[in-house]
């Protein structure tokens, strides 16, 4: 098994490249898929950062949670590059149906005051919202209808042990030992988990770097990328 030492230099080395992909655009984009292209890079980039940050102080199932991300992140990448202005249309779709979610629960939760100019205008929101939305995108079906499908899988392992407040992911604030009760503040990980988790965020980063390639009609940066998904490779190779 490579020591931490070669995932972090390996997951160093990955976010150069990624940000190197960006020294290659010429911004501001002309298409809207372009734009939201660029912008699910930048997303990707900045929670990878944030994952080896939290891995750095040793909150690893905090890494995990924002890890998470960077999968979804690379399903709507994967998303754009295979169907482009359709995928996005099916965002802002989306988007507005969420919007206007949220109007409603504003009403139900009685937090908008009745008979005021406020009240009039959101519910003139509400119905043009109404009119225009569709239904609600999932990162599930989302992944599903992408080569990346198989992510998905690391998405449900990630939500389980570490996003979402299950069974699992609360016991790991059980201590172990001869006091039976012992809570821990900070939920701990070994040292193979902490490897996991950067191999699996350097999966989505790279991931994401090759959908972003595409959406943008290549990169001059893909051959760096084709290297670091090679040393990936051989990291794996030695866990």
């Amino acid at each position: 098994m490579p020591d931490a030492k070669a995932w972090y230099e390996f997951a160093d080395r990955l976010e150069k490249t990624a940000i190197r992909m960006f020294e290659e655009l010429e911004l501001p984009t002309s298409e809207r898929k372009d734009t939201y292209a660029v912008t699910l890079l930048a997303r990707t980039i900045s929670n990878f950062n944030g994952v080896m940050v939290l891995i750095n102080a040793a909150l690893v199932v905090e890494a995990r949670t924002l890890m998470r991300c960077c999968w979804e992140n690379a399903f709507y990448l994967t998303g754009i590059a295979k169907r482009g202005e359709e995928f996005v249309r099916e965002m802002l779709t989306s988007d507005l149906t969420t919007r206007h979610a949220l109007g409603e629960r504003l009403f139900q939760q009685k937090l908008v005051e009745r008979g005021n100019e406020a009240e009039d205008h959101l519910r003139q929101v509400l119905k043009t919202l109404k009119k225009a939305k569709g239904q609600s995108r999932t990162p599930k079906d989302i992944a599903d209808s992408g080569p990346m499908s198989v992510g998905y899988i690391i998405y449900m392992t990630v939500s389980d042990d570490a996003a979402h407040p299950t069974v699992r992911s609360l016991s790991r604030h059980i201590k172990e030992g001869p006091e039976p009760g012992v809570i821990d503040i900070i939920a701990r990980a070994g040292p193979e988990e902490v490897i996991e988790t950067i191999d699996f965020a350097c999966g989505a980063l790279l991931g994401a770097c090759y959908a972003f390639g595409e959406a943008m009609g290549g990169s001059r940066a893909a051959p760096e990328v084709k290297e670091r998904l090679a040393e990936l490779g051989r990291l794996k190779e030695l866990r």
